[in-house]
């Protein structure tokens, strides 16, 4: 399992949205500040649904809390990313024994 912090209640993991240099989608997975793993949003997905997978086989009903966000700097897809990201993080939720809450949060620049 990755470094992520199973002891606490609710699990939050944060989903920062942006663009890479490339400029393709890009999302960085994090718990704490640390970052768990980054990739296109398909590959993240995958990787997070392994991740609830195990958290549902080792914990009793884990309840786990994302927050959706961007890097502030808006992309064409951006919505469109979000969006698709909550509706397959509550099929996730569905697939397993698990409570998974999906938060947006905004991000303000100054």
């Amino acid at each position: 399992m990755t470094n992520l912090n199973i002891y606490e209640s609710p699990i939050r993991i944060d989903l920062v949205f942006g663009q890479n240099a490339r400029k393709e989608s890009f999302v960085v997975v994090k718990n704490h500040q640390r970052t768990l793993l980054e990739g296109t949003p398909g590959e993240c997905v995958t990787k997070i649904r392994r991740i609830v997978h195990e958290l549902a086989l080792t914990l009793k009903n884990p309840h786990i809390v994302f927050y959706l966000q961007t890097t502030g700097d808006e992309y064409p897809y951006c919505d469109y990313d979000i969006a698709e990201m909550k509706s397959r993080l509550m099929m996730v939720s569905v697939a397993n024994k698990c409570s998974i809450e999906v938060r947006t949060k905004v991000n303000t620049r100054f």
